[in-house]
């Protein structure tokens, strides 16, 4: 018996989820109200298996609210998805948000646990990548602002990312 699995993929200011074997498609708000909207709805489906397409660091606020309402969502990068994709010559040609959840959902449903192991190496790097773009917006509007209080707020910040950076640093590096 398949799995009740969903793929979400995340498209601007939206979420989009497909659900199998239901077939069933819902569109929320990429934000809090949006997650706790998509969360009750898988509950009440009985979500076994949840996939989320990684953008760029974009996809962790859904991810860690999935995982604060008890469900234990995977990551899949584009790349991870599209050659999925090819490989069960799954595209046909259709495109969209629906198709790309569509797509998730089959990815989830297929596979086994084990075939969305994190990885962990890659999850620290994009972080710390994240973190170091964030650092450098950062620096860039400290470098524009003469009011004291909102540069020692930017330093105080920039001392936040540049340890958050250094801590991610050290993990990567300490890798196997």
């Amino acid at each position: 018996m398949q799995p009740c699995a969903a793929g979400i993929r995340l498209h601007q200011g939206t979420l989009t989820a497909g659900l199998l074997p239901a077939k069933l498609i819902l569109a929320v708000e990429n934000g809090p109200k949006g997650y706790g909207r998509l969360a009750a709805w898988l509950r009440q489906a009985g979500a076994e298996r949840i996939l989320i397409e990684a953008a760029q660091g974009r996809e962790w606020p859904l991810f860690n609210a999935l995982a604060a309402a008890g469900f234990t969502p995977w990551r899949v990068s584009a790349t991870r998805r599209a050659s999925y994709a090819l490989a069960t010559e799954r595209l046909g040609g259709a495109e969209g948000e629906e198709h790309t959840a569509w797509l998730l959902a089959r990815f989830a449903a297929r596979m086994e646990p084990e075939d969305f192991e994190p990885d962990v190496l890659q999850e620290w790097v994009e972080q710390r990548d994240a973190l170091k773009q964030m650092l450098m917006q950062c620096e860039g509007l400290r470098e524009s602002t003469l009011v004291p209080d909102v540069l020692a707020a930017y330093n105080l910040h920039i001392g936040y990312l540049t340890e958050q950076i250094q801590v991610l640093q050290q993990r990567i590096d300490e890798l196997p």
